[in-house]
């Protein structure tokens, strides 16, 4: 059975076969990024963070980074936050805690629920807009989400 401490020995296995992958986000680095997005990240997020690399593990393109990090269109996942969040039409449609961890590829982003420390991971399209009904359930949490994509890349062929 997977536990937090498995997967992260297992990431930090497969970061040493990694060329370039980022170095670990510094205590400074997350704590800036919590400030910045005005919310706490999810305990497993933070360790991800902090031990394994400021991003660039994961499924697709790999997890968005803090500032500094493994960036999509040079954007990290706070920045990546902080613009969905700017007001449209005088209104903010962007849900609140609900934070773009990996870009996909065109326009699908999934997305880390950080209002809990055990939020769910949805995905999202944004050329379906950015409505409650566009956010399709991909994985119960962040743990479940990292675990099933360990799954696939550790098996043998």
């Amino acid at each position: 059975m997977l536990t937090e401490q498995t997967m992260i020995a297992q990431l930090l296995k497969m970061r040493e076969r990694v060329k370039h992958i980022c170095p670990p986000a510094s205590s400074a680095d997350i704590q800036r990024a919590e400030a910045a997005l005005g919310f706490k990240l999810p305990t497993l997020l933070e360790k991800l963070y902090g031990e394994v690399a400021n991003g660039g593990f994961g499924p697709e393109h790999g997890v968005l980074g803090l500032d500094g990090g493994h960036a999509s269109d040079g954007q990290s996942c706070v920045k990546t936050y902080l613009g969905f969040r700017k007001p449209y039409r005088n209104k903010i449609i962007w849900p609140e805690f609900y934070l773009p961890i990996c870009f996909r590829g065109c326009s699908i982003y999934s997305v880390l629920d950080c209002s809990s420390d055990s939020g769910p991971v949805v995905g999202i399209d944004l050329a379906d807009g950015v409505r409650p009904e566009a956010f399709k359930k991909e994985s119960e949490s962040l743990f479940a989400w990292m675990e099933d994509w360990l799954s696939k890349v550790t098996q043998p062929k």
